[in-house]
């Protein structure tokens, strides 16, 4: 039987992408940061991938020929890109602005960092 096995994913990094400094991902800090410092780690996600869409979306336009009949699950995905960003912008407005949702994202956090490391 054939098998192949896949390199496990890692997450990208400010070395990967200049955007992504500051970006924290340690479950543990994410639960304990002062609020400013949680929010600041947080934003570059939504950095990183605001900059990320834009040449993607741009591909639609340079090549038609490559596109040819996929032209509208194309601009689907970016729709599709395009609300996710939006979504991941109002979870980080509702962290910084709600304290209940806050408080919920630090709890999963933790709970989280403690199942990994009992």
């Amino acid at each position: 039987m054939p098998s192949f096995e896949l390199p496990q994913p890692t997450p990208r990094s400010e070395a990967d992408d200049e955007n992504l400094t500051g970006l924290i991902l340690d479950m543990k800090e994410l639960a304990e940061l002062p609020k400013t410092g949680l929010i600041a780690s947080l934003r570059p996600i939504e950095t990183a991938y605001r900059i990320w869409i834009k040449p993607e979306e741009a591909k639609l336009s340079l090549l038609p020929e490559q596109l040819a009949g996929h032209e509208t699950a194309a601009k689907r995905s970016i729709g599709q890109c395009r609300r996710a960003l939006e979504r991941i912008k109002a979870g980080i407005d509702l962290i910084e602005t709600n304290a209940q949702a806050e408080e919920a994202f630090r709890f999963a956090n933790r709970a989280t960092w403690r199942q990994r490391n009992p």
